[in-house]
């Protein structure tokens, strides 16, 4: 009986492997590409595309000051042994203190009003992979260390996160045009997440307290789709704004700032259709393996 490929880890294809031969990674990058976008800036505790594998991810402080840059390893993941044998050797909590942009030039650097980002290894709420938590308390985040590129419609956005609570607005990523306005990820309500394209906001049940995938694609013209953990909702991207101009953000602002957890998040040239909104959301699905 032949032998038949499966769903990789983000839903494309991989071939088993044969001859004692690992089968390859394909990052989210990866899988862009295969949908016609293009990677304008991504950041995650993870390799962008298989070509990424081993290049830079983040930049860590000790608890003593020690420093170190943590790459990524075969099978995409953050390379968590480094991580873990420089907590043996300098005890305490890990802080983040850079993110690279593995598609772009704007690596995330820690905000101007932030006090600590602190790393959690291995989330366990997050099939014990990376993530960081947003304290609005104390005011943690990042922000990109230049200003992003403007880049016309159409723009496709993913972030991977979980919001705790609030029954406020609270901005959990947020690209400024540099004027007056912004792209956005927000936490609208308790179990609310909202996309908003600089005028309009599309509003879709994000449940608190639980990871959620979020996508949201907007044309050049016609309706924009925002979809949390697959579910879709509709809206008209008349008067959108470009994304870009200004400085990008997330979990970090002077004003509605955020509590709760990222592990991703990522702009992309190109917009999804429906039927590729879905295959985003699979692939990042089969990757956290996390519950949502």
């Amino acid at each position: 009986m032949p032998v038949i490929p499966s769903p990789g880890p983000f839903g494309s294809v991989i071939t088993p492997a044969t001859s004692g031969v690992a089968p390859s990674y394909v990052g989210i990058g990866d899988l862009a590409a295969t949908l016609g976008l293009t990677g304008l800036n991504w950041w995650g505790f993870r390799a962008y595309s298989l070509a990424k594998i081993g290049t830079s991810c983040i930049d860590v402080r000790y608890n003593d000051g020690a420093t170190a840059t943590i790459v990524t390893v075969a099978g995409g993941a953050l390379d968590v042994a480094t991580l873990n044998a420089g907590v043996i050797a300098h005890p305490g909590p890990v802080v983040v203190s850079q993110i690279y942009d593995q598609v772009g030039s704007n690596n995330l650097v820690i905000g101007s009003y932030s006090l600590n980002t602190v790393l959690t290894i291995a989330d366990s709420t997050l099939n014990n992979l990376p993530s960081i938590a947003c304290i609005s308390a104390a005011n943690n985040g990042f922000e990109t260390s230049a200003v992003i590129t403007s880049h016309a419609l159409p723009v496709t956005m993913a972030l991977v996160a979980k919001h705790t609570a609030a029954t406020s607005d609270q901005n959990i990523f947020w690209a400024s045009n540099g004027a007056s306005s912004s792209l956005a990820f927000y936490f609208s309500n308790t179990n609310q997440g909202t996309f908003y394209d600089g005028v309009n906001s599309i509003i879709i049940t994000a449940t608190d307290s639980t990871w959620n995938s979020h996508v949201g694609t907007i044309p050049t013209s016609g309706s924009e789709i925002y979809a949390v953990n697959g579910t879709q909702s509709t809206g008209i991207s008349t008067g959108a704004i470009p994304y870009g101009g200004g400085i990008a953000a997330i979990g970090q602002f002077t004003y509605h700032k955020v509590d709760g957890s990222w592990a991703e998040m990522g702009a992309f040239a190109g917009v999804l259709t429906a039927g590729q909104i879905t295959q985003m959301y699979n692939n990042i699905h089969n990757y956290y393996n996390a519950g949502f």
